[in-house]
């Protein structure tokens, strides 16, 4: 993620690792569950599952593999990523809470969904702030314009002069 061309995208805010981590667990976590699901499936048939075995082998697979995309494109400062990393948290509340509410049995797992809603729009409004606070945006401000110093040198001899990047996300806000 940081970038040789330009100081201040070394400068990370603070909890971009941690978020980052999260993501690749929650990521992991999910490929994990397929794979458990695939290995247990026997069993699963054998006790009158209420789930298909599949279902959960798909979303498994499904949402590790959107998870960890989040997370590489965050890290890589991929234009739409903050976005993205909203819009699946989200839906993965969602998805689980509807989960439950379809296959759950027990009263404790019939009762826990208003928990697991709140959790989910509180989570959702965490992440919310955390990406748009004022060092993210310049982290993303910074590195499209590296990008498009990159862009523009492909496409002319050199790019415009080092001086006209802003060397710290202060500067950038000072411009505008």
């Amino acid at each position: 993620m940081p970038h040789h061309d330009h100081p201040s995208i070394n400068k990370i805010p603070r909890g971009w690792r941690p978020l980052i981590a999260g993501l690749v667990g929650v990521g992991l976590v999910n490929l994990a569950t397929a794979v458990r699901a695939i290995q247990l499936a026997p069993d699963y048939r054998a006790l009158e599952i209420t789930f298909p075995p599949w279902l959960q082998v798909a979303l498994g697979l499904a949402w590790g593999g959107a998870f960890l995309w989040a997370a590489w494109r965050l890290w890589r400062l991929r234009n739409g990523s903050v976005r993205w990393v909203l819009v699946l948290v989200g839906v993965y509340g969602l998805v689980q809470i509807v989960w439950w509410r379809v296959f759950a049995r027990a009263d404790y797992a019939l009762r826990r969904w208003p928990f697991a809603a709140l959790g989910t729009v509180l989570l959702v409004a965490l992440l919310a702030w955390y990406l748009r606070r004022p060092p993210v945006r310049a982290l993303f401000r910074v590195q499209g314009s590296v990008m498009h110093r990159a862009a523009s040198s492909a496409d002319e001899a050199e790019g415009p002069p080092a001086e006209d990047l802003a060397s710290t996300p202060g500067e950038l806000d000072q411009e505008q």
